[in-house]
């Protein structure tokens, strides 16, 4: 989105380090955030679903398990890991900190509502992306002088080239988040958070840049293209509820009834999220081919 508008020029060796200090930064605001999550459980995601993390007191190391817990969640590439251990066979999926550590999830909500999935999937998606967008606002430096007005410096795309270029390239993103669910979102963290490393320094620096051309070219799609990648993280919520039913029907003898009620409930949602969010990426990629063109 932001590239299209300024080009690559600003991606630069200076550019790799305002990454990395930006990324150092976002782990230390994780580490605190992880941290309150489960001592006081004044995580945003659990308040807004009404669920809380539960710790259980088993000795003296109650704050040391916390941390270990904290600094697994705070690195990408570890709470990666650490959710390796959902796929183990358990009476209730677990990841290996909260099976070493005894650390459960308890949720009061008796009946999944269709925003649910959307209010933990906006969470999800804008929070690192504007956490990475500010550190770099506070600590960055300009590299924008102005919109380069195309996609490449030696082409200049007609609208519907433009329009099918950006439709493709903004699909292919949402899909790679949507297929994550059938790998326990795994893959769907995996390609949202490196994502929002990048984007997220982009449009810092874009706003440190020429902040006219910001408004103009990359706020008008903004929010309706990435309200479409949240629908399809709630898709993807939606694979993984079916998914793992599933496989509690399969392994553990669950009744196929419960099964079925989980599917009529959940296949509704998830045809709504990504018709959605399809209509969604097509009106933002007109939108942002008719600036830029």
């Amino acid at each position: 989105m932001e590239v299209y508008s300024y080009g690559t020029a600003g991606i630069t060796t200076s550019y790799a380090d305002k990454l990395l200090i930006s990324s150092i930064i976002f782990v230390l605001v994780s580490f605190v955030y992880f941290f309150f999550e489960i001592y006081g459980n004044f995580s945003l995601g659990n308040k807004l679903v009404h669920g809380k993390i539960v710790l259980l007191k088993t000795n003296n190391n109650y704050i040391s398990k916390i941390l270990t817990r904290t600094a697994i969640k705070a690195f990408p590439i570890a709470n990666i890991v650490d959710s390796l251990g959902l796929l183990r066979k358990r009476e209730k999926p677990q990841k290996f900190t909260e099976q070493v550590f005894h650390i459960f999830y308890v949720d009061n909500a008796k009946k999944k509502h269709i925003y649910d999935y959307i209010l933990i999937s906006a969470i999800l998606y804008y929070l690192p992306l504007f956490t990475i967008s500010i550190i770099t606002l506070m600590i960055g430096k300009t590299y924008f002088s102005g919109g380069s007005g195309s996609i490449a410096p030696y082409h200049n795309p007609t609208f519907n080239q433009l329009n099918n270029i950006l439709i493709g390239n903004n699909t292919s993103y949402d899909l790679q988040l949507e297929i994550g669910g059938l790998f326990l979102l795994i893959p769907t963290i995996f390609v949202l958070y490196t994502s929002s490393l990048l984007e997220g320094s982009i449009m810092g620096m874009a706003l440190l840049g020429n902040k006219y051309t910001f408004a103009d070219k990359v706020l008008p799609q903004f929010f309706p293209e990435t309200f479409a990648y949240v629908l399809g993280i709630a898709f993807a919520m939606c694979v993984v509820t079916i998914v793992t039913s599933f496989l509690e029907n399969y392994i553990k003898g669950i009744s196929y009834k419960k099964f079925q009620s989980i599917l009529k409930a959940q296949i509704p949602m998830g045809v709504f999220y990504f018709a959605t969010s399809m209509f969604l990426i097509f009106i933002a990629a007109n939108i942002e081919s008719y600036m830029l063109r």
